[in-house]
């Protein structure tokens, strides 16, 4: 009698732990362990598709939240520089907020574009170096704590360029 008690006992301590196993196998954990939330700004737009090879892009990138006005004050700002420029946009995401996991800038508004060759890309620097965006004017090196929002240009992984704003209000 003592050794079905024991049984039960050991069952009854191991069958939670059985039951959670697989619980967590139904849900596995996201590739790249990020859990991202897009936050609807009413930013996403789509224009031409986007050639088979690799497009250029473009990110508004922030460690810190800003208020959903100026993320979608700069992103329009930003579109209305690279028109002017013609720089052909081929689509714009909404505001990417990742919420947990190694996934690094926590805010992120993706342009995926076509420069004309290296020299339209040096002209948006130019114009962001002389316009700026949100009445702020890029940094000539990134803040220790990178500012309040940066962008990056450039193909998949490798970035050209890099500007930081700092002052945001």
């Amino acid at each position: 009698m003592t050794k079905i008690i024991r049984s039960i006992v050991i069952l009854l301590i191991l069958l939670p732990s059985a039951c959670t196993g697989q619980s967590s196998r139904k849900n596995p954990p996201p590739v790249g362990g990020c859990r991202l939330d897009t936050i609807s700004l009413g930013l996403e737009m789509k224009r031409d598709s986007v050639p088979r090879r690799e497009s250029d892009r473009m990110d508004i990138l922030s460690l810190r939240p800003l208020s959903s006005a100026q993320y979608r004050q700069a992103a329009e700002e930003l579109t209305a520089l690279l028109d002017s420029l013609g720089v052909q946009i081929y689509s714009r995401s909404d505001l990417i907020h990742t919420r947990e996991g190694p996934c690094w800038p926590a805010y992120r508004i993706t342009f995926r574009i076509r420069f004309a060759g290296t020299e339209q890309g040096e002209s948006v620097r130019a114009a962001l170096l002389e316009k700026g965006l949100l009445g702020l004017f890029p940094a000539g090196e990134r803040p220790p704590d990178y500012g309040d929002f940066f962008l990056s240009a450039g193909r998949g992984s490798s970035d050209w360029w890099i500007l930081w704003y700092a002052g945001v209000k």
